[in-house]
């Protein structure tokens, strides 16, 4: 269940509100909105920096990461404009 739902709850909300927020909200060329959109998902994955503990090298990985693969799912986005793709 965590495998599963969390990740697909995750991108829901970050697709579809992110997206929908940045597209509204600029004139921008899709390319840029999706740079930031996988940005903001790459920044919403730095928590471990807020923990005494904070394993940097850790979330910088994590987060290089997400960024990479926020731009992959982005850019499908931006092509079929379906969350199920």
């Amino acid at each position: 269940r965590d495998y599963l739902v969390g990740p697909a709850g995750e991108e829901a909300i970050f697709r579809l509100t992110n997206y929908t927020i940045l597209h509204g909200a600029s004139p921008s060329p899709s390319h840029q909105i999706s740079l930031v959109g996988a940005a903001i998902f790459s920044l919403s994955h730095a928590h471990p920096l807020l923990t005494a503990s904070g394993h940097f090298m850790e979330t910088v990985v994590q987060c290089t990461f997400t960024f990479i693969f926020g731009l992959f799912v982005g850019s499908i986005w931006e092509r079929t404009q379906s969350i199920l793709s």
